[in-house]
């Protein structure tokens, strides 16, 4: 609004209308004002013209000012005549106006002498309504406060009511809540649940019942219990006097399920619109419960159809059981299963599929398919077992993780071998009630761990003995620690004297009737026979046995032996066995070996082709069977000349195959293996019958087996090896390369042994073998027909040799970023290297950059963590400044010139 528009609108009002500033200034007047007072113009000064004390006044205009509404007021001008002319008036800011100052609009009322009781009077009367308001308004505010305080204690008690339903899982718990919230929630003196029992569960065949389902919480419908407790009864007969009783119907998804009796006293009936929220309440929760008790009876009967019937072997008592979780519904993925593997052995295995659900028990069911197939491959090796069941679900199931323990029992033997993949150890059982926990040859579960390695431990077994495997929900509790219920279960162990394997199997598994088990349970027990079985004649390189021959003709020499994996003490204690951070294998990133050739000077007396001398340690590397053959038939052909005893170690080829080419050649086997001279033997019954392959375990037996040959009366021991398994994931072959460092000074340096490892090209030797062929000092490459036979030395970008005298490496090459994963092979295998001072020699080293001098730091560390040291001998200048430049970190190192 304009200043002309406001007069414009004034002019029309009969009463005085002024628009002025806050300090009195009349800025704009109506007529009817310049009629009243002649002063009262555009231009005077109110706060002069006023009669009023003007700070009076200026509060006045204070608060209109502050008002966007109009406030009652008073003002008294004096005309020009000295005469006095009250006005009441109304003044407020005028909002419109948009002048330099704020301005105050006054619309005013000629008044007498009278009006100022008038006007008082007025204000006692709007002081007697505020005073009126505001009682009015506390006593709104006090009923107001106290309705909303029992509306939130009602809305605890339902929610009390709806947390305890929610966490029922099953009718007895709903039942339970029910008596224990429900009265509170409608202020009732009690309440009685009436349900239907066939509309809740249907049964699965027509022998089910459900009578076990009701009890004293509850009353069944359909089925009434002679005795039960129905309080229906009761309430009607109270009613008479200070208890009467309602009815709520109970009704979810359309499935009339009951009823709720509500027992109240008649003051306190319940709201109808507050019982039926209840009663929807209870009725959604009985109806999940009725299918949680479905569904849990479904699951069990599909997991039981799902473990295997168990066979029955002569002399053994076997029993499996399984009961589901009382926390889950869904289909679990416990197992357990026996494999007769031949005559003489017997598979065991138990283990559980992490998760519940369909996919998890289609993939136990696909696992236990799997085991049975793998168990028939190599099912006399627990580790080989599991680990081809790891490589299985990292194929066919890249997401799923499983516990597993898979056993082997020998009945001529009466010994157990197992591995462990993640799961909890069996307990062995005693005749006399001690037991004891297969703890050993842990390794992580199956599935999530691709290049995991599994070991496996053997142990005997006494006749009577029995065996416990288990899955973890027999011992697991909530807020429990894992080590009290293994605790419990050896507990138990001494009242297990005499039990057959089902009442194992029952008393195990009922251990603690009263406490809850949120997961499922699988137990599988075996005992062992009673009566003692002939042994079994020996196969192979088995632990403590021998291949049996007969003897040779001179009577001073035994029988060969083969390697004993009976543990005998070393020259020197092996270390704690560790890995180099980056490490990445043994060399599959390394580049193909580059062949000097090398005239020899050692020929053989058959077919001139030249072969180690005496004493050394070699590798041939064959590109076709005739190479193959020729090698081997001059190095058993020399050795069986010298009179020495030799062993050969086949790989995938049958024994049968090499002493047919051996004959083929010339050699007299027959007379040979007759004498005992001779042996030939695969490796999976030998060295790499216990898995993972050790080189501790291999270099002893191999010392073991040159002393028994010397005892016999033969100058020295020769043995041929197939290597080709290292090319295949088979447990501990990256060990190859430690084991080919440690040879020469362990044996090689003070035992007449001669040794040679075969490698086959064919099989991408370079990827996989390069690192471990590299590490023999002498390289014999026989040449085709026509050719000129030669021992060859390889010459790769880097490779190690193991040192003739001490323990340690030759590093030979330059160690740059092409070179990497080979260091880091070579230094892992290095620090397994048994002694207080590893050496490595660097005096054929070229160059070294700053990553691989990092890498020696590592090694370094290692060794100093275990008490020893790594000393280098003639260090590279590249080493030498690059270890300048990080004095601190190198100050590990240990050089010398």
């Amino acid at each position: 609004m304009s200043l002309g528009l406001f007069q414009a609108i004034a002019r029309l009002l009969p009463n005085p209308v002024l628009l002025c500033t806050a300090e009195g200034q009349i800025l704009a007047a109506n007529p009817a004002a310049t009629r009243f007072v002649t002063h009262l113009h555009a231009g005077a000064d109110l706060f002069h013209l006023a009669a009023e004390d003007s700070d009076l006044l200026r509060l006045h205009m204070a608060h209109w000012l502050r008002s966007g509404d109009p406030l009652p007021g008073s003002l008294t001008v004096r005309n020009p005549g000295g005469q006095l002319v009250r006005f009441r008036c109304h003044g407020a800011r005028a909002t419109w106006w948009d002048g330099p100052q704020p301005a105050v609009q006054l619309h005013m009322t000629r008044l007498d002498h009278t009006d100022q009781f008038v006007v008082l009077s007025q204000q006692v009367t709007a002081l007697n309504r505020e005073i009126a308001v505001r009682r009015a308004t506390d006593a709104e505010r006090e009923r107001l406060l106290d309705a909303e305080k029992k509306a939130r204690s009602r809305l605890q008690r339902l929610y009390q009511l709806t947390a305890a339903l929610a966490s029922a899982a099953t009718l007895a718990e709903v039942a339970q809540a029910v008596q224990e919230t429900a009265p509170a929630a409608l202020n009732a003196t009690g309440v009685d649940l009436q349900l239907h029992s066939r509309r809740l569960i249907p049964s699965l065949e027509p022998t089910d019942t459900l009578l076990a389902l009701a009890g004293d919480t509850w009353t069944d419908l359909d089925k009434r219990i002679p005795g039960a407790f129905d309080r229906a009864a009761q309430g009607e007969e109270a009613a008479a006097s200070d208890v009467t009783a309602v009815r709520a119907l109970l009704e979810a998804d359309s499935v009339k399920l009951g009823s709720l009796l509500v027992h109240h006293r008649p003051q306190d009936r319940p709201e109808a619109e507050h019982l039926m929220a209840v009663a929807q309440q209870v009725a959604q929760a009985v109806r999940r419960a009725g299918l949680y008790e479905h569904e849990h009876r479904v699951a069990e009967r599909l997991q039981l159809s799902l473990l295997p019937r168990l066979p029955a072997i002569a002399g053994f008592d076997m029993a499996g059981c399984y009961a589901a979780g009382t926390d889950q519904v869904k289909v679990g993925g416990d197992w357990y299963d026996v494999h007769l593997l031949d005559d003489e052995h017997i598979g065991l295995t138990i283990g559980d599929v992490a998760g519940h659900g369909l996919a998890e028990a289609a993939a136990m069911a696909q696992i236990t398919a799997a085991l049975r197939s793998i168990a028939m491959r190599c099912g006399h090796h627990p580790a080989a077992v599991l680990h081809e069941l790891n490589d299985f679900i990292g194929r066919y199931h890249p997401d799923l993780m499983a516990t597993a323990c898979y056993l082997v029992f020998n009945r001529r033997t009466h010994t157990l071998r197992y591995a462990r993949a993640g799961h909890l150890p069996p307990l062995l059982i005693r005749v006399d009630g001690t037991s004891s926990f297969l703890d050993q040859a842990l390794a992580p579960p199956v599935g999530p761990v691709r290049e995991a390695k599994y070991c496996e431990v053997e142990v005997s077994v006494h006749r009577g003995d029995s065996l416990l495997l288990y899955t973890d929900g027999l011992i697991e509790r909530r807020g429990e620690n894992l080590d009290i219920g293994l605790g419990r279960l050896r507990d138990l162990a001494h009242a297990s004297v005499g039990l057959t394997a089902t009442d194992l199997c029952d008393m195990f598994m009922n251990h603690r009737p009263g406490a809850e088990s949120p997961d499922d349970r699988a137990l599988l027990a075996i005992s062992f026979p009673t009566t003692e079985l002939p042994p079994a004649p020996p196969v192979g390189w088995s632990k403590g046995t021998a291949l049996h021959a007969a003897a040779p003709h001179k009577p001073s020499r035994k029988a060969p032996t083969t390697f004993t994996l009976a543990s005998r003490a070393l020259r020197h204690a092996p270390p704690a066995r560790r890995t180099l951070v980056g490490s990445s294998g043994l060399g599959r990133n390394s580049r193909p070996a580059a062949l000097t050739t090398v005239e020899s000077q050692v020929t053989s007396a058959h077919g001139g082709l030249p072969h180690p001398p005496r004493g050394d340690h070699s590798c041939c590397a064959y590109s076709d069977d005739q190479e193959k053959s020729r090698a081997v038939t001059a190095f058993v052909g020399a050795g069986l000349a010298n009179g020495e005893r030799v062993l050969y170690f086949t790989d995938t080829n049958a024994a049968r195959a090499v002493t047919d080419s051996l004959e083929a050649a010339g050699l007299d086997v027959d007379t040979a293996q007759a004498t005992g001279q001779l042996a030939v033997q695969g490796a999976s019954q030998s060295y790499l019958r216990l898995l993972p392959f050790d080189p501790d375990t291999v270099i002893a037996g191999m010392r073991q087996a040159c002393e028994e040959a010397m005892a016999a009366g033969y100058p020295g021991l020769r043995v041929v090896g197939e290597m080709d398994w290292c090319t295949r994931e088979v447990p501990g072959a990256e060990r190859l390369l430690e084991y080919e460092l440690r040879l020469e000074a362990e044996v090689f340096a003070d035992l007449p042994v001669t040794g040679m490892c075969l490698f086959d090209r064919r099989l991408d030797i370079a990827g996989t073998a390069a690192l471990p062929i590299a590490a023999h000092r002498t390289h014999v490459a026989p040449g085709h027909p026509g050719e000129r036979s030669h021992i060859a030395r390889p010459t790769p970008a880097l490779h190690v040799t193991p040192l003739r005298e001490g323990l340690g490496a030759r590093l030979v090459g330059h160690a740059d970023m092409d070179s990497r994963p080979d260091l880091a092979a070579a230094l892992s295998a290095l620090v397994r290297v048994p002694g207080a001072a590893v050496h490595l020699d660097l005096t054929e080293a070229d160059f070294f950059d700053v990553d691989a001098l990092a890498q020696l730091v590592r090694a370094a560390d290692v060794l100093r963590s275990e008490g020893r040291r790594l000393v280098l001998h003639q260090p590279p200048p590249s080493l030498l400044r690059a270890a300048q430049m990080f004095p601190d970190e190198c100050s590990v190192l240990e050089m010398a010139a």
